[in-house]
């Protein structure tokens, strides 16, 4: 058949409109794409669309001053943060910065040589981990803002003056590890102090901590060879393990318990044979590995006081042959009572609510307990002997907590069954059970701990509740069916590895609490299809967080005005189709099933809040109207029984319709 002359020209005018759109989409693209520039020296990028962050300066200026506001083509921004590496190894000696910045980025000061001066503003929220890392730096004030210091803020810096303000709460690992500081005032607002936050530091003499601090992590001061003055409070609660190694404090001390405040921290020199030690009351806990491999320790009477017993804190004690464990203690680190060959008696109370992961293994009061899940307290414990093919188990309805590795390795586990009441799972406690495929986490829940389902690849459908604020490394590593995961909007953290190759999730949406999301997150999700941004601000995310997701058909929504940053930051920005979480840019009803989702935890279907000015219809499957209501940017949950649901969007004339199935 022979085409009329109207319909060659009809089909030559679509042709040249669907180009004419497609130069027109381009042009916009790379406009997006392009929005970094230079202006007196210093480079930008664009954040939002009236912010921007800078990424460098002149290598070889000494003196920077960062204005506050900045024009370039017309438009103007305010400059908010200090990018990732923006000054790393470069010549800069001195650097001003306006009171307009919010974050200083990770690694941005580090490795300056010379540096010498920089004003830190009260608009300062954040600073990344290594900002200052080996630093030439010598003093320094933080501002109010700050709540608290990273980890390696300040590692390896020549920092021998610096001023905290009454803000900051906690101090991150290994923060000021190896800097030349000679004292340091502690705020009373301090709450916590890291893992080697203090080590190697040789200069500091004199340590006394505030009233308010409650922790102290392991080898915080370790190798702080002139420190022979401190002063701990009694309301410190823990001291973790060789806090004080190598310091003269703690090398001037007398053999025997060495406590620190109410901590019984450490049994220092030779324990003569048959020895009984007898905790003073007042005693609050006992630090991790505080007795380890006391061979010659063969009765521990324990105080009343006591409320923590830590990891590894009387492990391998070969002759402990009995102990009592006061009602007070409501928690016992992992392998506390590891290898103690001759414990054969144990009285534990129910208010046990936290026990760590081989607390008692290995010992005959433990071997002499009947095959199946065994409780400690309120904690489920550790499921003993060989498991049955295709048991379902239901974890008793008063269990706070499921310890550490609890069912790691056990193949035939099929179902479990999690009540309310528990508020903590540990590591690694269904690591390997491959004949997992659901899972539902309680609301209770908070937090996911190291490894928690890591290998369990027959895993398909994981609730997660709402309430839950953070995922650590490696949950989920390698479960590689695992399809149907909605994270929680109340997640604020994501670690590392913790989605690697689950090759099966199509879907990943990221709230706007999120505020890290560590290395190689979702490596290897081939399948992923959709992410959903919600952050304001691009997170600074290391290159292998999608390492091996396809960038090029995966889309990435981000709200509207945030697009243009993701559209220009590094890894974001790799991904090739991006939009704005807005109604106008879907395409075809494909698209729709990428922003309207199916929430299993409540049974809702849900419409985000960036659908501005949209008539939402739902009908049943017998085409009865069910809701029928407008957004106007607000997000909306439609909570429906089990069946077959029709949702039809209407904006700005334009209608879609997709099927939905509520189970």
């Amino acid at each position: 058949m022979i085409a009329s002359e109207s319909t060659k020209l009809n089909i030559k005018n679509n042709q040249m409109k669907k180009t004419i759109l497609i130069l027109i989409s381009l042009i916009f693209t790379f406009k997006a794409l392009s929005i970094t520039f230079v202006v007196d020296g210093i480079s930008y990028i664009t954040t939002t669309s009236n912010t921007v962050a800078v990424t460098s300066g002149s290598y070889n200026v000494s003196s920077i001053v960062i204005p506050a506001n900045v024009s370039y083509n017309g438009n103007n921004y305010t400059v908010t943060s200090i990018g990732k590496n923006a000054f790393k190894k470069s010549n800069v000696t001195k650097i001003k910065l306006p009171p307009t910045i919010v974050k200083i980025g990770e690694y941005a000061f580090s490795e300056i040589k010379y540096f010498e001066e920089i004003n830190l503003p009260e608009s300062l929220i954040s600073i990344g981990d290594y900002a200052f890392y080996l630093n030439g730096i010598t003093s320094i004030k933080i501002p109010s803002s700050v709540v608290s210091i990273g980890n390696y803020v300040f590692c390896n810096s020549q920092l021998s003056s610096i001023e905290l303000p009454n803000s900051i709460k906690k101090i991150g690992f290994e923060a000021f590890s190896g800097c030349s500081l000679s004292s340091i005032n502690l705020p009373s607002s301090l709450l916590e102090i890291g893992s080697g936050a203090f080590g190697n530091c040789k200069s500091l003499k004199k340590i006394e901590f505030p009233l308010s601090v409650k922790i102290i992590q392991d080898g915080a001061f370790s190798n702080c060879t002139s420190l022979d003055e401190v002063t701990i409070p009694s309301t410190v609660e823990f001291v973790g393990m060789g806090t004080f190694s190598n310091t003269p404090w703690y090398n001037n001390q007398p053999d025997g318990v060495v406590y620190t405040g109410k901590v019984a921290y450490q049994y220092k020199g030779f324990m003569p044979p048959n020895t009984t030690i007898t905790f003073p009351e007042g005693t609050l806990s006992i630090s991790n590995s505080c007795f380890y491999f006391c061979d010659n320790l063969i009765k521990i009477n324990l105080p009343s006081t006591l409320n923590k017993i830590g990891a590894y804190a009387f492990g391998s004690c070969s002759k402990l042959n009995n102990i009592t464990i006061p009602n007070n203690v409501t928690t016992i680190g992992d392998g506390a009572f590891y290898n103690c060959t001759s414990l054969y008696t144990i009285s534990i109370p129910s208010s046990i609510s936290d026990v760590g992961g081989g607390a008692f293994n290995n010992t005959p009061w433990y071997n002499s307990l009947q095959d199946g899940l065994i409780y400690i307290g309120k904690v489920a414990y550790k499921y003993k002997g060989n498991m049955p093919s295709n048991t379902d188990i239901v974890i008793s309805g008063d269990t706070k907590m499921i310890s550490s590795s609890a069912f790691n390795g056990f193949i035939n586990l099929k179902s479990i069954t999690i009540p309310n009441s528990v508020v903590k799972i540990g590591a690694s406690a269904f690591s390997g059970c491959t004949g997992l495929n659901s899972v539902t986490i309680p609301e209770s829940v908070t937090d996911l701990e190291f490894g928690t389902f890591n290998g369990c690849y027959n895993l398909t459908d994981v609730i997660i509740p709402s309430t839950l604020k953070s995922i650590a490394n490696s949950v989920f590593y390698t479960c590689i069916n695992l399809t149907n995961v909605s994270l929680s909007d109340s997640l604020t953290s994501i670690g590392d590895m913790a989605f690697y190759y689950c090759s099966g999730i199509e879907k990943v949406k990221l709230s706007s609490k999120i505020k890290q999301i560590g290395n190689s997150a979702f490596k290897s999700c081939s399948g992923l299809k959709t992410i959903l941004a919600y952050p304001e601000y691009p997170l600074e995310i290391d290159e292998s967080v999608f390492n091996g997701v396809n960038k090029l058909s995966c889309a990435l929504y981000s709200q509207p005005n945030s697009v243009v940053g993701y559209r220009s930051t590094d890894t974001w920005k790799d991904f090739v189709n991006q939009f704005t979480l807005n109604l106008s840019e879907i395409n075809n009803n494909d698209d729709v099933t990428k922003i309207i989702y199916y929430n299993k935890n409540d049974k809702s279907i849900v419409f985000p809040d960036f659908i501005d000015n949209t008539e939402i219809l739902v009908f049943d499957i017998n085409g009865k109207l069910i809701i029928n209501q407008t957004l106007h940017g607000q997000k909306h949950k439609c909570n429906l029984p089990n069946g077959i649901y029709f949702v039809k969007l209407t904006s700005s004339g334009q209608s879609f319709s997709e099927k939905i199935m509520v189970n």
